[in-house]
């Protein structure tokens, strides 16, 4: 499930990261036989041909994609099309899966809250994901992190030393560092940052956001519909179905 889990983070993450302010996911015309043949590999549930489908701002692969999200293949593996299949349909700006991505990035279980999907912000974009990020970015946005990283800790705490696991305000900054073209704060290439340099950050980030938000606002997804109040989420689903 770990593993499942990371490799979801870094699948999600390696493609559409630098969006920029001027993202949309406006539909792409493309060739009916280029369609064809990404189509039967999304089936196949090839992961690379579902990230390249929710990152075409193409709708007509949505049927598709959704048939993935019942893949029995690979269940709880790696290799498992379901979680890419989840963002990819996020990106097209799918309201159930946009709930669903939020309610699972808080979740206070120890999987998947503290190897969950918050990388998978800066893939879909758009002012929803703005709006998820700033929400880390708060005094409280931790908070369900370290929730389930001491239920983690609790039940490890005789296995081997683990590194450190980074809160997803971390994340957060890293992801809107890469997301936005000319960012107000530049992320620590060497991969750390000093709590004083994190909490500098995420006020320049909030700063930021807010000084941007008529702008930001109108790309997509929106995120439109989207509650990310905690009382939408239980146990890191939506409460309400949607869409």
């Amino acid at each position: 499930m770990r593993r499942a889990y990371l490799l979801f983070c870094l699948t999600v993450s390696f493609v559409g990261l630098r969006a920029g302010t001027v993202q949309t996911n406006s539909t792409a015309t493309a060739n009916p036989n280029d369609e064809a043949a990404l189509i039967q590999r999304i089936l196949a549930g090839d992961l690379h041909a579902i990230n390249e489908a929710g990152a075409s701002g193409n709708r007509v692969f949505v049927p598709y994609l959704r048939r993935e999200l019942q893949d029995p293949r690979y269940k709880d593996d790696s290799r498992s099309p379901i979680p890419v299949a989840r963002a990819a349909l996020a990106k097209l700006g799918e309201l159930d899966q946009l709930q669903e991505l939020w309610c699972l990035s808080i979740s206070e279980d120890e999987y998947p809250g503290i190897f969950g999907p918050r990388p998978a912000f800066g893939f879909v974009g758009g002012w929803y994901a703005y709006q998820a990020l700033q929400k880390f970015l708060q005094p409280e946005g931790d908070i369900h992190f370290d929730r389930a990283y001491k239920k983690y800790l609790a039940k490890h705490q005789h296995d081997i030393d683990y590194p450190p696991i980074e809160p997803p305000s971390y994340y957060a900054v890293k992801a809107l560092t890469e997301m936005v073209p000319d960012p107000p704060a530049r992320w620590d290439q060497e991969g750390d940052l000093h709590p004083d340099r994190l909490e500098r950050d995420k006020q320049i980030w909030l700063d930021w956001i807010a000084a941007h938000k008529d702008e930001l606002s109108k790309l997509e997804p929106t995120g439109e519909g989207v509650d990310f109040s905690d009382s939408a989420c239980k146990n890191g689903k939506p409460r309400k179905k949607l869409g």
